[in-house]
């Protein structure tokens, strides 16, 4: 991230009196990111909803938009366009109470987007804009005569507005507003959205496709090994809290079921996070080069891979099955 370049458009932008003309939201705040809150679309998308008075939460969203259960292949690329399009985001937006839209076309007019929105007192978010363009930022104002717009691009700590030309490959908006689901019939709709895709050659049998990539878990692949397994447990994580709360809501089936699917996922999350040397630690690559090593982290990930494929597989009776879930899971 280049930091200073980020501080040195704030600095630039940041105040109206600098842009006279700017029409600003007042008091958007910047995504919070963590280490299990950080997926930067879904931040985003959760300050976007808030600010315009929709009650909702990141684990939430995580399962709603169905990036809780994406393929772990998915979370080695950028949250670019065609993750996006993997992703239930328009129809996740609609569930919780607006229109939801995604703008990716080349020639669309961003500032009059932006402008629509902005002036119907929404913020909304961007993929391609500002000092840090490959990442997420939202967008919060715009200025029509310098065709600026306005916002906090990923990174954005100081909470300081940032300017800059109205560019962007990627939208998303909330428009306008309408009903908001049950939020149990939200997380059917989720749920067999989740089921459906497994069933694509994309989602089914990530682990036998990292297993076969002889290069994977070399040495030289660590980090990038590391950030894909750790987005994994963020998604994972989510997945379980939400399953967990909503599943304890209820006492039919499908309740039964979902908590059934959270519990799978939480020992998921247990075998992964509990690694020796942690995940991102420098200590990583040297354990790497150990071939015992790695056999025994690739068993921890064939364990991992089942309690997935079993979680999704009670899903899967959450919509279906006339029993309960066995006693102890």
């Amino acid at each position: 991230m280049n930091t200073e370049r980020t501080k040195a458009m704030a600095k630039r932008f940041e105040a109206k009196r600098r842009l006279p003309a700017a029409v600003l939201l007042p008091d958007v705040p910047a995504p919070a990111l963590s280490s299990r809150s950080c997926c930067e679309l879904v931040a985003a998308l959760c300050v976007c909803l808030r600010y315009c008075g929709t009650e909702t939460e990141y684990d939430e969203l995580m399962v709603l938009t169905g990036r809780a259960f994406a393929a772990p292949d998915d979370y080695l690329e950028a949250e670019g366009p065609s993750v996006c399009r993997r992703m239930r985001l328009p129809a996740a937006v609609s569930d919780l109470g607006w229109e939801g839209r995604l703008w990716d076309d080349p020639d669309m007019c961003v500032l009059e987007i932006v402008k629509g929105e902005i002036d119907a007192g929404r913020p909304l978010l961007a993929l391609g804009w500002g000092p840090i363009p490959q990442r997420w930022a939202v967008i919060a104002g715009y200025d029509a005569k310098e065709q600026l717009i306005c916002g906090h691009p990923y990174g954005n700590e100081q909470g300081a507005y940032v300017g800059a030309p109205a560019v962007a490959s990627l939208l998303v908006s909330l428009g306008e507003p309408g009903a908001r689901l049950q939020r149990i019939e939200a997380m059917r709709h989720a749920v067999r959205w989740a089921v459906q895709q497994r069933q694509e050659d994309h989602w089914a049998g990530w682990f036998q496709r990292w297993e076969d990539d002889e290069g994977w878990l070399e040495a030289g692949n660590v980090r990038q090994h590391d950030l894909a397994v750790e987005r994994l447990l963020d998604a994972r994580t989510a997945a379980a809290r939400w399953l967990g709360a909503v599943g304890s809501a209820g006492d039919d089936l499908f309740h039964a079921w979902l908590t059934a699917a959270a519990t799978h996922w939480e020992r998921l999350v247990e075998a992964l996070e509990t690694r020796h040397p942690p995940l991102l630690s420098p200590e990583s690559t040297a354990a790497f080069s150990k071939t015992a090593w790695r056999s025994a982290w690739l068993a921890r990930l064939r364990e991992a891979a089942g309690l997935d494929d079993e979680a999704i597989h009670c899903l899967r009776l959450a919509l279906e099955a006339d029993y309960p879930p066995p006693l102890g899971v």
